[in-house]
Parts: structure tokens; sequence; C-alpha cells
């Protein structure tokens, strides 16, 4: 017989009541970390793993005076509402094309009447559902009642909603910007219910506003948003009066990034390698507009031309810091259509002053506002008055503009920068403060809008830019560029356009 005297493993019981406590224990701790994050708050082990944190301060100007975005023109709230607090139907992204926002998916037409949007799931920041009757109802009320952006809802003649999910749009007439268009004012959804004044400000973005204080705006995540979860719980919206202090704040590490600093400032971060430096295209455009009345003399085409060939656009770049991009005309370079006319507008001061030669009046009048740089309005006058003509220059604030500008156009030449995208309609219908008409760049540009396929749309706002910039109403001089710092621990900042929009829901 053999011994064996290895010991028996024996199982270890412990009582059912030890067992529970365990169980109990265990599952409570689970909760402790998982219910944050589905709730959209923070999990309290996010630090050790690289979860979302608690937030960052962002410094930027022009604070707006409210978050009224619905029945105000707004364009301060625009910039920091839309796509962080508020959504459209379609979204858009750092190259300003159309995305799904609201809507997963969309089918056309054959013949471009019909728009048919299928609503993904998403909730307000309320916690109500985002229904067809929302989308419906919110695009009734933009039209009723003209808010801002209802004139982007060219030829919509009806809106159904089949059932809670789907929404179609029928047209009148084709309208080829109709998709980007509800990417922004016109297509933003409202829950009905809410009472939202501006005041009260219900969303379907990542964001939701939780406070507005005298120089800082507070955004927090939505813990209902249909998205991926903000890795930010706050972002702080910090105002500061001009770009040096926005520069100064960086550099003290009291805010996390600084939208928007002029050429000087960013020169001066890119030698700290604590910043990223990011240097993006924009669809605003410094624009030297002629007064085209006949009161003056640059309603004569040949006046315009010889203006033009007069002024340096590479040297008024330098003049505004290096921030910008030569144009030569109308659509920028992050809009459909777009195309570098600069070589058919060439800069030639001799043959301007040629032609110029011609005119015995030799005084003039130029305006420009508090938002073009100073030293661009003072290299313009130079140039016009190294040729041997007389320029009285004034700036005026954005009190005067409407009373001298709009609604008399006292001066010959207006010096300003022009806010916007998808609007080369604004120059060519004829209604427009400076007196200018062009019925057959008007015609092409509703040719390019309703044409039945996108590539007649191109086609045709090309033609409708060239015949424009050829009459030479204007000189767009260059394509402004948006330069912003941001921490070098950052990722997922915007780069284009952050002058206009401003979405942060990527930033980690």
């Amino acid at each position: 017989m053999t011994t064996h005297n290895a010991q028996h493993s024996r199982q270890v019981r412990f009582p059912k009541w030890l067992q529970f406590i365990i169980l109990l224990i265990v599952f409570s701790f689970i909760a402790w970390l998982v219910v944050p994050l589905a709730l959209g708050t923070q999990s309290p082990l996010s630090s050790f793993f690289g979860g979302p944190q608690d937030g960052i301060t962002i410094g930027l100007m022009n604070q707006p005076e409210s978050l009224d975005i619905r029945t105000v023109d707004n364009p301060a709230a625009d910039r920091i509402l839309l796509g962080n607090v508020y959504e459209g139907l379609t979204g858009r992204n750092n190259d300003n094309s159309v995305v799904p926002g609201l809507a997963s998916s969309w089918s056309v037409s054959s013949n471009s009447l019909t728009y048919t949007f299928h609503l993904r799931s998403a909730k307000f920041s309320n916690g109500s559902p985002v229904t067809a009757q929302d989308v419906s109802w919110s695009l009734q009320q933009l039209l009723e009642h003209k808010y801002p952006g209802y004139q982007n809802l060219d030829g919509l003649s009806s809106v159904t909603t089949p059932n809670s999910s789907t929404v179609v749009l029928q047209l009148s007439h084709p309208n080829q910007q109709l998709l980007w268009e509800l990417s922004g004012l016109a297509g933003l959804v409202f829950n009905e219910n809410s009472g939202d004044t501006g005041s009260n400000v219900v969303g379907t973005g990542p964001y939701t506003v939780q406070s507005v204080n005298s120089d800082s705006i507070v955004l927090t995540r939505n813990p209902y948003y249909w998205g991926s979860m903000p890795h930010f719980k706050t972002i702080t919206l910090r105002y500061f009066a001009n770009s040096a202090a926005e520069t100064t704040a960086l550099q003290s590490g009291s805010v996390n990034a600084a939208i928007d600093v002029d050429a000087s400032d960013m020169n001066l971060l890119k030698s700290n390698s604590k910043f990223k430096v990011t240097v993006g295209a924009s669809t605003t455009v410094a624009t030297l507009m002629f007064n085209s009345h006949v009161t003056s003399l640059m309603s004569d085409y040949q006046a315009r031309e010889a203006m033009r060939l007069m002024i340096n656009r590479q040297q008024v770049i330098q003049a505004a810091g290096g921030l910008g991009i030569p144009l030569g005309g109308p659509i920028p370079s992050l809009d459909p259509g777009y195309e570098d006319l600069t070589s058919a507008f060439p800069n030639n001061e001799q043959l301007g002053k040629e032609k110029f030669e011609y005119y015995f009046t030799r005084s003039y009048t130029l305006a420009y506002t508090n938002e073009v740089p100073e030293a661009v309005a003072n290299f313009i006058v130079s140039q016009i008055k190294n040729a041997g003509w007389t320029v009285t220059a004034y700036k005026i604030s954005q009190s005067q503009w409407n009373s001298e500008v709009v609604n008399n156009m006292k001066y010959d030449m207006v010096l300003f920068i022009n806010h916007g995208s998808h609007n080369l309609g604004y120059w060519t219908t004829g209604t427009n403060w400076w007196n200018f008409d062009s019925p057959v760049a008007d015609q092409e540009y509703r040719d390019a809008i309703q044409s039945t396929t996108y590539e007649g749309y191109i086609t045709n706002l090309q033609k409708a830019a060239r015949t424009l910039a050829s009459k030479q109403p204007a000189d767009w001089l260059y394509e402004v560029q948006v330069a912003n710092a941001w921490d070098s621990s950052l990722s997922g900042m915007p780069t284009n356009m952050t002058d206009d929009w401003l979405p942060l829901g990527t930033l980690k």
C-alpha cells in the first residue's frame, strides 16, 4: 500500500449573508464607475484612464449681448451656439462641406424638388425626443415670423411628416444650396414645448448653456447628446477686449486657448513649444466697395477699373500682418464655385494712373469700419495719394454704418470686412447698398441655384462670379485667414472659419 502525503484542496464556503454583502459591494463599485459615464458626467477614475475631464477655458473676443439666435440676427451668438448647443437637419465640417446632422441620411428626387430626411434617434437637452413635428414646427415658425435665415429657404413650398422620424420638404423650384443652408440658421431644430427664447436654451448639441456672466459664458455637457459624449464636462468661453489680452492670458495659463489672435501675437506664440498655433481659411473677405450711384465718380466703369489696378493686394495683406490670401473675386476658397481670379485682375499702377488721367475730379472719400485693421486703411489711402489724388478717409462706428453707408452711401469707397458663406447672390441681386446691378450675373446665379445637378450649380456659380468680377463693383482684396493658439496637450481643434463658427465637441 502506498501512502500519499499530498494535501487535499478544500473548497472555501462563505456564509450566504457574506456572499450577499460582497456582491453588493462589487455591483455598487461598478455603478460608481459606469453610471456617471452614462449620464455624461465625469467618472471617478477618468483621470487615471484618460476619460472625460472637468473643463477648459477658451479666450476669444466679441461677447454676444444675448443668446437668442432664433429671433435676432446675432452673429456673435451664432458663432458659439451653432454646432455646440443647437444643430440643424444637416451639419458642416471643417472644410465647409455638408455632413449629416440631426438627419442621419436623406435622399433627393431626380428633379431636385423633393428632399426626404431621416432623423436619427436624438433628444433635446431637456430630455424630450426630437421628432419630425419639431422639425416641421421649427421651419414653419422660421418662415411665418421671418426669423434670421428664412430667406435661405427659397423655393420651399411644403413640409410634411409621414412619420415621427421622417421629414419631406417639397420645393417649387430647385435650390442647390438647400442642404448647406439647413446646417445653419435655416435648419435649426427647436423643441416646440420648451419656450426657448435665448434665456432658456434647449438644443440637441454636445453642450448646453450652464451660465452667462459679465465676461464669460459657460457651456456644460449635454447628458442627452446623441453622439459621442464630449471629452470636457465644461467649456468656459472667456471674453477679452483684444488679441494682446488673450495672448497674455494664454501665456499665464488662465486660458487653454486664444481664438483669432492677430499676426504679431501669432508669431510670438509660435516660438513657444507649449502652444500649437493653427492658421486656417475662412469665408470672410476684406473688400473695397465702390459706390455705383450716379452721384459718385466710381459709378463709371473705367474709374472702378483704374482703382483696382492701383491696389496691390499682396502689399495690403502685408499691411494686415500677413494673415490673408489674395482673392480677386467674390467667392472665397471654402465656398462652392471658387476660382482664383487674381491673374484676371492684376496690379498695374502705371496703367491705373493712365486710366485716371481721363477724369478731372481727383478727390475721393473712403470710409472704413472698426473691424478693418488700421494699417490696411492707411496703406490703401497712401497708394491712392501716391498717384496724385486726394483721399479723405473716415473711420466709422457701427452706429454710423446704417445711416451713412447702407441708407445714404455717403462715400465713394467703403473698406469693410464681409462675413458669410454661400452668399454670391448678395452681390448680384441689384438690391444692395452700393447701388450696383448686373442682370447677367444675377441670371447666371439664379441658373446656378435652380440647377437640377450639382455640376450645373458649380458651372453657373463660376460664370456668375466671373461676370460680376469683370464689372468691377468692388475689389475683393483678400480672404482673411484665422489664427488660433491652443495648449499643446489639446487635440481635435477646429482650424477653419473660427471667426464665424467654432465647434468644440471634438476637443480632447
